[in-house]
């Protein structure tokens, strides 16, 4: 049913981040940094945490501030009595929020339909397509990629599918579900019986890739949680028994020497914007984490030839930043950038990473993350304003983006 809404009206948006993923953390993190840009002259927001136990909670004047605190079970014990408690319900034309407002002995109750969801969730039932569906079958807009493409996107192993589908280039895979693995190796999902060991699944993976290391992902978990890096065959039973405290499913990959870019992404009408890439320069085996989000605990380095030109100029220095990467180099990754963004069902936005390997002079694309970082630290938001694009311009475009899909 199409809406009838006087263009003055404010639209009711659904801000909501936190959940029950291993990510929610660094999406409150974000929460914090995005929701101060919402245009409150346009937008009648609910601010809506959802809590460790699935619990939804609207955030009262006062209490928004204070988005990363939420994850510290101290902080939420001590106010959450001072929380509305939140239902999303079905209504006669999409979705509608119920509020209990705390402060009395017969809580007071307020309704209000839903006009635009934004979700600040990473991880599972944020970015998987959950909250996407939902409200594709209530008709309600999501800024952001819709169920499908969030889906694809989520999951590693879906999403390898579609890029060898399409021909577009990504490190080599095996992938397996739990009840294919055993405790000690490979095993007949059916009677169970061993198959092959995992030392020599791993001995027969650096052979046949011809790699020192061997990467173990779980396929439905993003900001590099549960990854871990194996160099020796013996090693990889461990690993695996790690990965799957994270998923069902994982994938085995292949490791190489390589630089790992980043670029971001989003729809300018029918067009792309496709930033400069940064090149990550991380101080471990692998870009993890800690390294991502939590810099004061361990040194990194993220550098990007536009992000540094453009904080040059900003601080009147008048340098440029030295670029690593031949220009030839850079067009190939934009193009690379947006090929998978098309190709993987993202829209509005997306962080993409590719590896570049430098001796056979090769771009693979790695992952697309339709809700990526959105922290301070995050290169989506340092490469979109190194683009032209801060804060303040970023927000309000990507939620008209929402309102004018179809």
């Amino acid at each position: 049913m199409k809406r009838t809404d006087s263009p003055q009206e404010k639209k009711v948006l659904l801000f909501f981040s936190g959940g029950v993923s291993a990510e929610s953390r660094i999406a409150l993190l974000s929460a914090g940094y995005v929701y101060p840009h919402i245009d409150r002259e346009l937008f009648d927001v609910m601010p809506v945490f959802i809590g460790p136990d699935g619990q939804w909670y609207l955030l009262l004047p006062g209490q928004t501030e204070n988005w990363a605190r939420l994850s510290e079970p101290e902080f939420l014990q001590a106010i959450e009595s001072d929380l509305g408690r939140v239902e999303l319900l079905p209504a006669k034309d999409g979705l509608k929020l119920r509020v209990n407002l705390p402060g009395a002995e017969t809580p007071a109750v307020e309704e209000r339909r839903i006009d635009l969801i934004f979700p600040m969730m990473h991880g599972p039932s944020g970015e998987d397509g959950t909250i996407q569906g939902l409200a594709k079958f209530f008709g309600v807009p999501v800024v952001g990629s819709d169920m499908s493409g969030s889906l694809i996107n989520m999951d590693k192993v879906l999403m390898k599918a579609v890029l060898e589908q399409r021909d577009i280039p990504c490190a080599r895979y095996r992938s397996f579900c739990r009840p294919e693995l055993g405790t000690d190796g490979l095993q007949d999902r059916d009677s169970r019986r061993p198959v092959q060991s995992y030392e020599n699944l791993a001995a027969e993976l650096f052979a046949q890739w011809q790699c020192e290391a061997l990467y173990v992902k779980p396929a439905r978990m993003g900001s590099s949680i549960g990854m871990f890096q194996v160099k020796r065959a013996d090693d990889l039973g461990l690993a695996i028994h790690r990965a799957l405290c994270y998923d069902d499913k994982l994938l085995l990959e292949e490791g190489f020497c390589a630089l790992e870019l980043e670029l971001a992404v989003i729809e300018q009408g029918r067009h792309l914007k496709v930033s400069n890439p940064a090149q990550i320069h991380s101080n471990g085996e692998f870009y993890s984490y800690e390294q991502k989000y939590f810099p004061d605990r361990q040194e990194k380095a993220l550098v990007t030839e536009a992000y540094q030109a453009h904080q040059a100029h900003r601080e009147g220095e008048g340098a440029k930043a030295q670029n690593d990467l031949p220009s030839s180099v850079i067009e190939r990754a934009r193009d690379l950038a947006a090929q998978g963004f098309r190709a993987l069902g993202a829209c509005h936005y997306a962080r993409v990473d590719l590896f570049y390997l430098q001796a056979e002079d090769r771009l693979l694309l790695n992952e697309i993350n339709t809700i990526p970082g959105f922290t301070a630290h995050s290169m989506f938001p340092k490469l979109m304003e190194a683009e032209g694009w801060p804060m303040e311009r970023l927000v309000p475009h990507l939620l008209q983006l929402a309102l004018q899909s179809p």
